[in-house]
């Protein structure tokens, strides 16, 4: 039996049964939903001149979706912060988030007390720890996250709140039907990917199966760079391997000079372009011609538009759960535990050995 479809396999390889938060994620969502319903913001926030997000990993993922959303008709400026430092325009009149699952990352909780000494007004979304103290502090209001998984494996939890803040505050068009309607678009969507449907019919372990051993680089939109940094970080984190990520202008107007590149390095790298049917009239264009020149040059590529067609979000959520099923099947191509690296452990346990001194 192929290593995709082996069940006794993939649960020997899996110890975290990372599978079942991929499956998760439409119903993340919908619970997400109900929980923000009952979420009362202080009505004060909609006089926030400025929006900051505070995030690291899956929360970033989160916070770029939504300032992407917000591009189209937010009428005050929206920045993700991924470091402790906060810009120096954030004051009272700013809106900081701070989103953290665990709630323990230190960039996060620097920077959430930096925005508390200011007197900006604070929201916390967590599933608890220091910041769910910090906000308890400050009397700000908390979202807690109920979800046992690692924080990449709750992206669901960490967009709703946001979406549904921005919603809220009139600069995310977001109606409740098309909300209602998103968990049941990804079920659709993710059926096919499942290990169930055997590799002939399943997209994404086609696509894993084609970027064993290689080096993707991913090429996305405005739109969708979003999409492709959590291709990037889920391939690293699940399948334990590199990705390229570049936006579509960059690749565009500068890194396409360096497709003459040696042999060896033609034959590691694989082109995945990420599409979506809102993507523009220019974009469209610079992805077609850039497809057209990769089979030209008989470079290895892919182009992947979600089907059906759906909303911005239902597109740009499809084409994460298609990435998202890729690294797990990879992971499983590579023998690889789809979970916590022992690098990344590394690194936070001597991250947090030396803030503790």
């Amino acid at each position: 039996m192929d290593t995709l479809e082996n069940e006794t396999l993939i649960k020997s390889v899996d110890s975290e049964n990372m599978l079942q938060s991929l499956m998760d994620m439409p119903d993340q969502i919908a619970d997400a939903c109900r929980l923000w319903d009952a979420f009362v913001l202080p009505t004060h926030f909609v006089q926030a001149k400025q929006i900051v997000i505070l995030g690291v990993e899956a929360g970033a993922i989160a916070a770029h979706l939504v300032k992407e959303l917000a591009q189209a008709v937010g009428r005050v400026p929206v920045e993700v912060v991924e470091r402790s430092e906060l810009p120096a325009y954030v004051s009272s009149q700013s809106l900081v988030v701070g989103i953290d699952y665990s709630g323990q990352t230190e960039e996060i909780l620097e920077g959430f007390r930096q925005a508390g000494g200011l007197g900006a007004k604070l929201l916390g979304v967590s599933a608890g720890g220091e910041l769910g103290a910090l906000c308890r502090k400050y009397r700000a209001p908390h979202f807690h996250i109920q979800y046992g998984a690692p924080s990449r494996a709750a992206l669901g939890y960490l967009l709703i709140p946001l979406l549904g803040l921005l919603a809220r505050l009139g600069h995310v068009e977001l109606d409740r039907r098309s909300l209602d309607q998103l968990p049941g678009y990804l079920r659709s969507f993710q059926a096919r990917l499942v290990p169930k449907v055997p590799e002939v019919q399943n997209p994404a372990k086609q696509l894993a199966r084609q970027l064993s051993g290689k080096l993707p680089h991913v090429i996305a939109s405005g739109l969708l760079m979003p999409v492709a940094r959590r291709w990037q970080e889920q391939l690293a984190q699940n399948a334990h391997s590199h990705a390229i990520v570049s936006s579509l202008a960059q690749f565009s107007h500068s890194l396409v000079a360096g497709l003459d590149l040696p042999t060896a390095a033609q034959d590691l790298l694989v082109y995945v372009q990420l599409r979506s049917s809102h993507d523009g009239t220019l974009a469209s264009l610079q992805q077609n011609l850039l497809a057209r020149l990769f089979g030209k040059l008989g470079r290895r590529h892919e182009e992947l538009v979600p089907s059906p067609q759906g909303s911005v979000l239902e597109e740009q959520l499809a084409l994460i759960v298609w990435g998202d099923y890729v690294s797990y099947y990879l992971a499983l191509l590579g023998g690889v535990d789809p979970a916590a690296s022992a690098h990344m452990m590394f690194l936070v346990e001597q991250s947090q050995g030396n803030t503790d001194r």
